[in-house]
């Protein structure tokens, strides 16, 4: 996550070279470090921004932040109209990228991995709810919120995968094998 991006931003065109599938899940400021823009000129044209560096660089990105944009070279892009501000929690970026990490190496497609904000975004939002006057979700507790959704879609997921179901909820999309 952090590291990562921040490696790359030394020379961003190296991720164009590479043919492995890699996912960004850069927050505005490291996506700033790695298009050379400030923090304003990213949050003023996020989507637009997240759908240039996806097809500059020809891999996906996911643009953390209110309204998580998930940008697909191809053009696609998907905006998660869920999460909060205890998202914005250290570690947060790593749970996600261990979420994305974790479905990869399963055989998720990488688009349908990268779609798995929308589980983290719901897990923290639950946290957040159910945390007195508080907004912030650890790390630890978004983890645990995600292993208990996981049991309990487990009994509903038949021959689909949890982040399937969660992306067609969220986003109204339908992937087929």
């Amino acid at each position: 996550d952090a590291d990562g991006i921040n490696a790359i931003a030394q020379d961003p065109g190296i991720l164009k070279a590479v043919k492995a599938p890699i996912i960004l899940t850069p927050h505005p400021g490291e996506m700033a470090r790695l298009i050379g823009l400030s923090i304003h000129d990213i949050e003023k044209n996020r989507l637009g921004i997240a759908l240039q560096a996806a097809s500059r660089w020809g891999k996906i990105v996911v643009l953390k932040g209110a309204r998580t944009i998930t940008a697909d070279p191809s053009g696609a892009a998907f905006i998660n109209p869920t999460g909060n501000p205890g998202m914005a929690t250290a570690g947060s970026g790593d749970v996600l990228t261990g979420i994305i990490a974790g479905l990869l190496a399963q055989g998720i497609r990488p688009l349908e991995a990268a779609l798995s904000n929308a589980l983290e975004a719901a897990t923290t939002n639950s946290c957040a709810l159910s945390a007195p006057a508080t907004i912030a979700c650890s790390a630890f507790l978004t983890v645990v919120r995600i292993a208990d959704l996981a049991c309990a879609l487990a009994a509903l997921a038949f021959s689909l995968t949890f982040t399937r179901l969660i992306a067609d909820l969220m986003f109204g999309i339908s992937f087929t094998s």
